[in-house]
Formats: C-alpha cells, sequence, structure tokens
C-alpha cells in the first residue's frame, strides 16, 4: 500500500520510494463510460473527447488527453518532433471502431 512507507514489493523494494522514483503518467484518449456509469459508445468520438477533457480540465498534470487531429500533416509534424516513425490510421464512421487510440483519423 502507497500510504505505508515500509511497504514492500515482491522484490522488496519499497513501494513507497519506487513511486516518488517512478512517477506514473496516464494519457487518455476516449471516455466510454461516464462517472454515472452511462455507456457513451453511442455518441461520436468528438463529443467523447469534449467531455473527457472537462473530466480532466482540473486533473493533476500526470493525468492528460491524449492530442488528437483531422488533419493528417500536422498530425505528422507531431510524430516528427517526438521522433516517431510512421503512424497508425483508423478511418471509421462507426464509434465502436473509434476505441483504440489513434494520432491521425481521417
Amino acid at each position: 500500500m502507497l500510504g505505508d512507507p515500509a511497504a514492500t514489493d515482491l522484490a522488496g523494494r519499497r513501494i513507497a520510494e519506487q513511486a516518488r522514483a517512478r512517477p506514473a503518467h496516464y494519457v487518455a484518449f476516449d471516455l466510454l463510460q461516464d462517472g454515472r456509469g452511462q455507456e457513451l459508445l453511442n455518441q461520436p468520438l468528438h463529443q467523447r473527447r469534449r467531455a473527457l477533457q472537462r473530466l480532466l480540465a482540473s486533473a493533476p498534470a500526470q493525468l492528460v488527453v491524449c492530442p488528437h487531429t483531422d488533419d493528417r500533416q500536422l498530425a505528422e509534424t507531431w510524430l516528427a518532433d517526438m521522433g516517431i516513425v510512421g503512424s497508425k490510421v483508423l478511418s471509421s464512421k462507426t464509434p465502436q471502431a473509434c476505441i483504440s487510440p489513434v494520432w491521425w483519423a481521417g
């Protein structure tokens, strides 16, 4: 348990020390269910992403919304800036097909 400074993992490392040394970051792309448990897959991706952005507006810096664009050139610039070669593209009109993270959808 993180609240217990003496807690250790299976390798005997102190969990609290490891959490401080290697802080986690979570990048969210899509919101599939709201806080009340209501499934959102019947909504278009742009509406789900707006809801996700509202949800994370006051979240800690380690919890962010993944960038998204319909502009392929902009997406390629983002990827090049990060040193990523190649990209995964999803082109679909159904919300169910937009579940996996993508950088460009057109």
